[in-house]
């Protein structure tokens, strides 16, 4: 399945892949009648999906899941202190947890949210923003193990890990480690 924002009405739009792609089938607008900005997905069983996104006028994160059937978008919330969030990116790293990373739009840091089991943890703030208005994005290569990376002001990658036990910040792919603010 892959999942995308109609740029002229901020609605949720999904293909799926069944031995051909279907047509774009919309979920319409977030809560409230407002758009969305754009989605991440991310899927922590078979036939499980969760798609995440902002409200673009509260800023809040929403949640869509799929498991037997689409649900309603759940309201996840702001980030650190109330503030707007952008850019969310998921990924899971094994059954029963997701993680999502956000951009706090007022102070510019990465933000963590994570699902352990049935229970939602965070927003917390993560690490202070490499600068300028980056997307971060997240991987998972093992349990327990995540990187996040943002490109910084100065065009250079920012990574932020997760080892298991603590975050840590990363060198950068060019010009040494993130600048911390």
């Amino acid at each position: 399945d892959i999942f995308a924002r109609d740029g002229d009405t901020g609605e949720l739009l999904s293909k799926s892949y069944a031995g051909g792609w279907t047509s774009w089938r919309s979920f319409g607008l977030a809560p409230g009648g407002h758009a969305i900005g754009p989605p991440t997905v991310a899927s922590w069983a078979p036939r499980r999906l969760d798609v995440f996104a902002v409200d673009q006028t509260t800023g809040r994160l929403l949640q869509l899941t799929h498991s037997g059937g689409w649900r309603r978008w759940v309201d996840r919330g702001p980030g650190p202190a109330g503030h707007r969030l952008a850019d969310p990116a998921a990924v899971s790293w094994g059954e029963g947890r997701i993680d999502v990373v956000a951009r706090d739009e007022v102070t510019d840091d990465v933000v963590h949210f994570w699902q352990s089991g049935s229970s939602w943890h965070g927003p917390e703030r993560l690490a202070p923003g490499p600068g300028g208005d980056f997307a971060p994005s997240v991987a998972s290569w093992g349990f327990r193990r995540l990187d996040v990376f943002a490109t910084t002001a100065a065009g250079n990658l920012a990574q932020f890990f997760f080892d298991g036990s603590r975050w840590r910040a990363g060198p950068t792919s060019a010009g040494g480690r993130a600048e911390r603010r």
